[in-house]
């Protein structure tokens, strides 16, 4: 059910709003497009652990790419940007200078970058973009490793407070 709702939501959706808009944006010659994917479907390494949802990722990354050569012959603008860490309420991580910006931060650095013709995939947030410099400059033996653990640590402690939220909300009901 999780592959099939990261496929429909990634993938399809994406593939089908493009195909409604692009042919009335081809038709008045002029338009933006803006996706979005992530750290994990762009990072050299990708992101191990969740291969489908860095999979879906890297299939934004690679549509959009190619879109953007495509209707840059119809004065159609693509551009793909890249959020790592924000502090979501589906993240679930809280917002921490420089690394994890708050999402109106992140969005509006998304927004400053928005009509640069110049700039196809782009990571708005200048943390962001210094740390995928660093890890694609690193080798495989150290980025790889770095991230399992990161993920791993992650996994633990969602387990964790769900575990401890689970106990509360049967705590609370039975007494």
């Amino acid at each position: 059910d999780l592959v099939e709702r990261l496929i429909d939501i990634n993938v399809r959706a994406l593939t089908v709003m493009t195909r409604i808009v692009l042919p009335k944006m081809y038709t008045r010659k002029k338009g933006d497009i803006i996706n979005v994917t992530s750290a994990a479907g762009v990072m050299s390494c990708g992101e191990p652990l969740y291969a489908v949802y860095s999979g879906t990722k890297g299939y934004v990354n690679f549509f959009s790419r190619s879109l953007h050569h495509e209707a840059q012959l119809n004065n159609v603008h693509v551009q793909c940007h890249v959020p790592h860490l924000v502090a979501t309420k589906m993240s679930l991580v809280k917002a921490s200078w420089p690394i994890v910006p708050s999402p109106k931060i992140w969005a509006k650095t998304a927004v400053n970058h928005i009509g640069m013709k110049s700039m196809f995939m782009v990571t708005p947030y200048w943390f962001h973009e210094l740390f995928e410099i660093i890890n694609d400059s690193l080798p495989f033996a150290l980025t790889v490793p770095f991230h399992v653990n990161r993920v791993t640590t992650t996994r633990k402690r969602a387990l964790r407070k769900k575990a401890i939220l689970a106990f509360e909300k049967l705590y609370v009901k039975d007494h």
